[in-house]
């Protein structure tokens, strides 16, 4: 069998009608294609070109050789192809938090556009799942873990106010205060987070107590408008709902850090490494919205 360069060889002196033209098509030097045509010449037994008046051309005889060699060519083509495809196709586990979810969608929508081999599936939970066990490629967390073999990487800083609704604050005045508070299992034993811990009323020099508890934040964000007490919101939702304002006894603002924590046994899959880089700039667009 013929190896592929002598091929690639072949079909560039056919197109360019010389050993030097042909050498810089195929970057190489034109005594280094010379000796691939004469091997390729020996094996097959005959001269492969002529000289004729504008360069060399085919020998008379070998137009069956120059259909086999454009159809090795196009199958290699199609090789590589199907390699690039299947490269960049595929199924991509994903978990996060509600918040997250909704702010990435037009994102999500956007990669699709770019990648439509690649099928998104996301889940939306208030635990830490286990990405081996689950077989979840990527989770978005506002937590750093403190172990294991998982890849990680910082994507965002999530900014934190404590708001309540307008008619709350007419009616509550300067307190006690009810408390709404994020209800989640954390699995806190190998996570490093802030928002796990019921002592932000502390932080922000509340007196009162958690009258309610949810298991994600857009339900929080709900009771919260409904007038049930002051919750610690992301400012990206807080600052722009029309009936909360902040509490304005808040001395000093929150900060939580967005990692993702990428399954250490796909972190090196092309379709994992293309949907990170994405959505890594997806953040760093939205960071200012993040602050709040």
């Amino acid at each position: 069998m013929q190896s592929w360069d002598r091929i690639q060889a072949f079909l560039a002196l056919h197109r360019t009608g010389s050993y030097e033209a042909g050498g810089q098509v195929l970057q190489v030097d034109h005594t280094t294609l010379r000796r691939r045509i004469q091997s390729l010449e020996r094996d097959a037994g005959t001269a492969l070109f002529v000289r004729g008046a504008g360069g060399l051309v085919l020998a008379p005889g070998n137009e069956a050789l120059l259909n086999a060699a454009l159809r090795m060519e196009a199958a290699y083509s199609e090789f590589l192809a199907q390699s690039d495809l299947a490269r960049h196709s595929g199924t991509i586990r994903v978990s996060t938090l509600d918040i997250i979810a909704n702010l990435l969608a037009p994102d999500l929508a956007a990669f699709r556009r770019l990648h439509p081999g690649i099928q998104i599936e996301l889940t939306t939970e208030s635990h830490f799942v286990d990405l081996d066990r689950e077989r979840v490629d990527l989770a978005f967390r506002m937590a750093r873990p403190l172990r294991g073999r998982d890849g990680l990487r910082k994507v965002a800083v999530l900014g934190f106010g404590v708001y309540g609704a307008r008619d709350y604050f007419a009616r509550a005045g300067s307190g006690p205060h009810d408390l709404l508070s994020l209800y989640a299992h954390l699995g806190g034993l190998d996570h490093e987070f802030l928002l796990a811990d019921e002592r932000w009323h502390e932080l922000a020099h509340l007196a009162g107590h958690v009258v309610a508890r949810a298991d994600g934040y857009t339900t929080l964000l709900r009771m919260c408008e409904e007038g049930m007490g002051l919750a610690m919101l992301p400012n990206m939702l807080g600052g722009t709902s029309a009936v909360l304002q902040r509490y304005d006894g808040m001395r000093t603002g929150l900060e939580v850090e967005v990692y993702a924590v990428i399954r250490h046994d796909v972190a090196d899959q092309p379709k994992i490494r293309a949907f990170l880089a994405f959505i890594c700039a997806a953040f760093a667009a939205k960071a200012a919205l993040l602050a709040g």
